[in-house]
C-alpha cells in the first residue's frame, strides 16, 4: 500500500497484525495518527526486525 500526499510518497508494508511505514518522520506521524483514529496500535520508533528479517539501514538514512 502507498500513499502520495504533498509529492511525497510513504510506503505501508501490511501482515495481518505486523506493518511498516516507511518514509519522513513527518509522514509518518501523520499516517499513523490517521490510523489511531480506528485502530489501538502498538509503535515503536525504530524497526529492527520486520516479519523475521532484520533491517538495517544507513547512518544518514539514506537507504536500507
Amino acid at each position: 500500500m502507498h500513499r502520495v500526499k504533498q509529492n511525497e510518497v510513504c510506503i505501508i508494508l501490511m501482515y495481518v497484525d505486523n506493518n511498516l511505514i516507511v518514509r519522513s518522520n513527518v509522514a509518518i506521524e501523520q499516517v499513523t495518527d490517521e490510523i489511531k483514529k480506528f485502530f489501538d496500535v502498538t509503535i515503536s520508533p525504530e524497526a529492527t526486525e520486520y516479519l523475521g528479517c532484520e533491517i538495517y539501514v544507513a547512518k544518514d538514512y539514506s537507504c536500507g
